[in-house]
């Protein structure tokens, strides 16, 4: 290809993936700075343009098709059998279709980019979704400071987003970001941008995004420890030991409330009463429907919402939201023992893809996923999720780790 195609080819999909951060961006925005929205089904329909197009590229240059998108393809044609036992058959189909057109479309655009020499490593993340991640974060400050960054319960904060959850789970993996490129790379900018992402996870509240970037932090300062401690890593380390010092059972305090959210006894008893009734429904439907499932994401049914919540239009299916609380019993219930087991041998090659330093986002999602499940939701936080994967599986270079 002439340097020219490879430059329009390069604008053109990275176009498409930031359409789609864009559009979640949008949709997920505080009130006072929410300007548009974007339909769900129209990103979807953008996506399979590009994919298609890809496809008719990937064939006229004879690229060799990634392994990992032909895997993602089989686990997608398994799911298929779950969508046609599903009570609401049509909106099975619609989601599976949904969610292979856009992973597909993230794994084929960086395997395209990466192969022709046009995606520079950036660790975790390309630097234009870093650069989303940052202007999200200066807006949080800008929301505190105009006194909205707890509008939504007054208690989680919120800051540039519409809900504390969805902050809390954006900060996390912009702060594991973060704290990669101080690895790499000495930067005082980067650390400001760390504690700052990690300072918002906590002022959440929510529990699942603290224990993931907890666990993804330690993973990432251990895994650095082989190679050597570098200055700036030294330097986060003290800044937290001071912190603890200096404030002392005010930081304690500070930690207990969030964890015990105020109110609850225990972490396992706020899990519990947060989590409960929606992972008992699935296991129920799993142990009736052990080996297909009930449908791929459709709600509870009897032992949740039901009937299933679904705005029509011109007799088709726009909108179906469904809350399953923890994925993973969630994803047994819906698509059974042969689709859950197809997708966890999925997700375990894809981190063996990663190299070592990158599967520190493996480790992200997989936890956020006990309190989130977000997986299979490509149209909210589960899109963000498939682009991060998408893009530290097809990257060949690894400078750190």
């Amino acid at each position: 290809m002439h340097s020219l195609d490879l430059k329009v080819s390069e604008w053109f999909l990275k176009g498409g993936l930031l359409l789609n951060v864009v559009a979640w961006a949008a949709g997920s925005l505080n009130p006072l700075f929410k300007l548009l929205d974007f339909s769900g089904a129209l990103v979807t329909l953008i996506n399979a343009f590009f994919l298609l197009v890809l496809s008719f590229g990937y064939a006229f240059y004879r690229k060799k098709i990634p392994i990992v998108l032909v895997c993602f393809f089989i686990v997608c044609v398994v799911f298929v059998f779950s969508a046609l036992l599903s009570d609401y058959f049509l909106i099975s189909i619609l989601k599976l279709l949904k969610f292979f057109v856009s992973c597909a479309f993230f794994i084929l655009a960086f395997d395209y980019l990466n192969k022709s020499g046009r995606q520079e490593d950036h660790g975790l993340v390309p630097s234009w979704l870093l650069l989303v991640f940052r202007v999200l974060g200066a807006a949080s400050v800008l929301s505190i400071i105009l006194g909205v960054a707890w509008s939504k319960n007054q208690t989680g904060f919120n800051g540039a987003l519409d809900h504390p959850q969805r902050l809390a789970l954006y900060s996390g993996i912009w702060s594991v970001c973060e704290q990669h490129r101080i690895y790499k790379k000495k930067n005082l900018i980067g650390i400001f941008w760390a504690v700052l992402s990690a300072a918002f996870v906590f002022m959440s509240e929510a529990r699942t995004a603290m224990g993931a970037l907890i666990a993804a932090s330690l993973y990432m300062f251990f895994l650095n420890q082989r190679t050597g401690m570098s200055f700036k890593g030294v330097a986060i380390i003290y800044i937290f030991i001071i912190l603890g010092v200096v404030a002392g059972d005010k930081v304690f305090g500070v930690l207990q409330d969030s964890f015990l959210k105020r109110g609850d006894t225990s972490v396992v008893q706020g899990l519990k009463d947060s989590r409960g009734k929606l992972m008992l429904g699935s296991l129920q439907n799993f142990i009736e429907n052990p080996m297909l499932g009930i449908g791929f994401q459709v709600s509870n049914g009897r032992y949740g919402t039901q009937p299933m919540e679904v705005e029509y239009s011109g007799g088709l299916p726009l909108s179906a939201p469904i809350e399953k609380g923890v994925f993973y019993s969630g994803m047994m219930e819906e698509v059974g023992i042969v689709g859950g087991g197809a997708f966890l041998l999925f997700l375990a090659f894809l981190s063996t893809r990663a190299k070592k330093g990158r599967k520190v986002v493996f480790i992200y999602w997989a936890l956020i996923n006990f309190g989130e499940a977000i997986f299979f939701s490509v149209g909210g936080l589960g899109g963000l999720l498939w682009i991060v994967f998408s893009y530290n599986v097809t990257q060949k270079k690894e400078k750190w780790g």
